[in-house]
């Protein structure tokens, strides 16, 4: 059995756009990285760090990458904190993590069709989920639905539509909702279930909703109820089992020989 290798995590600040690579860090797109606890808090910081220990590309492109997507445009959101703990679970698995925060998202023009012009933003974010092999989704609940600034970054991947994995076709797609009431998170995860369906993804068995009408986290960030940070760290988790099984089903059928 082979030792566990650390995690490597892009990461690319905000203004200018400088990529660079660390073993301690998840890319994160918008914001500054928010973990939970104080020790990792002095750790990280998201704003124009020196790459450190870089990883060989090649075992980064066979790391399983999975994409989170959604929170607020207000750093640090509830819904943002939580798509974290779901990127923990996927990352205790080894895989690779790109976050796109609410703050990202508030950047991206209003999606048109018509318009075929893409700004940075938009490319970054489209190429990131090109390449990813599942996908985490938080929003906050609005009225019953998701947020449009979330609904406007899910629209922006029909440029995906004529790729050889249309849209999110092949992926798992975890799915959180963050909402101040219980009908309004329960109806907003049915709709967010409902477009990554329309989008080709497969939900994974395990979506959550978390009541924001209480206290969730604590004074150090933690979340209250361990039984809720467990449920978000397992949906990560479940995104990159089925990413595991996929592409193990890929290679055993690559290897499988050629009837004549």
């Amino acid at each position: 059995m082979t030792a566990p290798h650390h995690r490597r995590r892009r990461l690319l600040t905000s203004d200018p756009p400088s990529l660079c690579w660390q073993p301690s860090f998840r890319t994160a797109f918008g914001s500054s990285v928010r973990q939970a606890g104080a020790r990792r808090r002095r750790a990280r910081s998201a704003n124009h760090t020196q790459a450190t220990g870089a990883a060989p590309i090649s075992r980064a492109r066979t790391a399983i990458f999975i994409v989170g997507v959604g929170g607020t445009p207000r750093e640090g959101s509830t819904t943002e904190r939580a798509l974290l703990t779901a990127l923990e679970g996927a990352e205790s698995l080894h895989a690779h993590t790109q976050l796109f925060s609410g703050s990202f998202l508030a950047k991206l023009p209003i999606y048109e069709p018509q318009v075929r012009t893409r700004s940075e933003q938009e490319h970054q974010l489209v190429e990131a989920v090109r390449r990813a092999d599942g996908l985490l989704i938080a929003t906050p609940g609005y009225h019953g639905g998701p947020s449009g600034l979330l609904k406007n970054a899910l629209d922006l991947l029909e440029d995906l539509r004529d790729d050889d994995r249309p849209y999110l076709h092949g992926r798992a797609v975890g799915c959180i909702v963050c909402a101040s009431g219980t009908q309004s998170a329960g109806t907003a995860l049915v709709a967010l279930r409902s477009t990554v369906h329309a989008l080709r993804g497969w939900p994974t068995p395990l979506g959550a909703t978390l009541n924001t009408s209480g206290e969730l986290f604590d004074a150090q960030g933690n979340l209250a109820d361990a039984s809720t940070s467990a449920l978000l760290r397992q949906i990560g988790e479940q995104v990159v089992h089925f990413a595991q099984a996929r592409r193990l089903r890929a290679d055993q059928t690559r290897r499988q020989p050629q009837c004549e």
